[in-house]
């Protein structure tokens, strides 16, 4: 592949894939930094593959289970309102101020333990989400410890200008990529001199990939975190900030 007319300042990001990565870009294009000082570059690309399936259900899941919440605090706003009609009716018939104070105080605890329920629920549902997603791929690795390979070659994809890597990946998926290295170039799919080396801080389907413009950070944690901000909704979003 002919990566003269790309520009060697920016990875190229294509296709989807259920691997997300940190990617920081490191100096400008004329001077080349030191490869441990050199900022990530943007997350890894997203292209289809055998997790994209896996990582479509967590998404799947964890959007029912925050709709079937949002319809459990509509229930339980149209049980407010119910309740205020009665109240209502009976501060009518009897004439009594001091029921329709006690109405509006009922109606405005229902309302408020309604937006409560609500925002609750949303942040625990997502974050059990979360947790079935991550189940789900560390079954697939230790069903099949080879999707190691799909996953770095994707996350490789954020720097395909990049003449050659250091892969660190936890000791045993480094042993895959060596042992299956020819199928493993196959599915980087260029020619590019690769380095991959072992390092026990990295969990087992992650990765730290460096090149000569900068770092991709390809572990699994920076992965869900960005998937977490993704899927939070806009309200628990505000009220972090």
């Amino acid at each position: 592949m002919d990566d003269g007319s790309r520009d060697e300042r920016r990875p190229v990001v294509s296709g989807s894939s259920r691997v997300i990565g940190k990617v920081i870009k490191g100096g400008d294009g004329a001077t080349e930094l030191p490869l441990q000082e050199k900022p990530a570059l943007p997350p890894p690309p997203r292209r289809p593959g055998v997790l994209n399936a896996e990582e479509y259900e967590a998404k799947t899941v964890a959007k029912q289970i925050i709709a079937d919440a949002q319809a459990r605090a509509e229930e339980i706003k149209a049980e407010a309102l119910r309740f205020k009609e009665e109240v209502f009716a009976k501060a009518r018939e009897e004439a009594k101020a001091d029921v329709q104070a006690r109405a509006a105080e009922e109606i405005a605890r229902a309302k408020l333990q309604a937006g409560q329920v609500l925002a609750d629920s949303e942040k625990d549902l997502l974050e059990l989400a979360l947790k079935i997603a991550a189940k789900i791929l560390g079954r697939d690795l230790e069903r099949e410890p080879d999707l190691v390979m799909e996953i770095v070659a994707n996350c490789t994809e954020a720097a395909r200008s990049a003449k050659a890597m250091i892969i660190k990946v936890h000791p045993e998926d480094g042993k895959i990529l060596r042992e299956k290295k020819p199928r493993f170039m196959e599915l980087v799919g260029r020619q590019l001199d690769i380095s991959v080396r072992d390092d026990a801080e990295v969990e087992r389907g992650g990765c730290i990939i460096q090149t000569e413009y900068g770092t991709i950070d390809g572990l699994i944690r920076t992965q869900f975190d960005m998937l977490r901000n993704v899927l939070t909704p806009t309200e628990v979003k505000k009220e972090v900030k």
